[in-house]
């Protein structure tokens, strides 16, 4: 088979590309009005998930639906959320400026953004894969990462440990920082897409379907 048939190996991966830097750009787009990050991260991770199991249609019109399809869920979790954070952050910057040494406030404010950004990590895939109600959204999407606690350590990793890595490389390697941009968090969700669909979510998916 030449590399130059639209089927081969190479154009596939090219293809594939494509899409990751089309649907980030769109979600990069549509996570600016800050309110709608929420949607925007489950639309993101319904088209990866899809992606992930090769059922993945019209890139474009399947991330505007799913938007659109979990808009008021996605929101109703992440403003509370996002109000939350910040009043933390508040809270941390306060006591650090009110006392010196390390409290048990300054702790437990730190310890409450971990729980809260690990619950936002899998709530939004968890939106994108089944439908619930708002408490049983967050009830179960806490459960079931605890229950697969060795692969959510991994889309941890993968979803803030990379783009860390990246803020750490010297300037010189600067078009690291471009190619982040066009494709970073389209990559990051496809990866952890292949974890929450055949590790994460695949016992929960066949107790439903069954």
């Amino acid at each position: 088979m030449s590399i130059f048939n639209y089927d081969s190996p190479i154009f596939n991966f090219l293809g594939r590309l494509a899409d990751l830097c089309l649907l980030n750009i769109i979600y990069l787009i549509t996570c600016l009005p800050i309110i709608t990050f929420g949607a925007a991260t489950t639309a993101l991770y319904t088209v990866t998930l899809r992606m992930a199991r090769k059922a993945d249609g019209y890139l474009v019109r399947s991330y505007f639906k799913a938007f659109k399809d979990n808009f008021k869920i996605s929101t109703i979790i992440w403003v509370p959320s996002l109000l939350i954070f910040l009043l933390l952050l508040l809270d941390i910057r306060i006591i650090n400026v009110s006392l010196t040494n390390l409290s048990p406030l300054l702790v437990g404010a730190y310890i409450l953004i971990f729980l809260l950004i690990y619950m936002l990590t899998f709530v939004f895939p968890y939106i994108a894969r089944f439908e619930n109600t708002v408490k049983a959204t967050i009830k179960n999407a806490l459960l079931i990462s605890a229950a697969k606690l060795p692969f959510a350590l991994l889309v941890l990793i993968i979803t803030y440990g990379l783009p860390f890595a990246l803020l750490m490389l010297p300037k010189n390697v600067s078009y690291l920082h471009l190619i982040w941009l066009l494709l970073g968090s389209s990559l990051t969700a496809l990866i952890s897409s292949y974890l929450f669909e055949f590790k994460i979510f695949k016992p929960f998916i066949a107790e439903e379907e069954s």
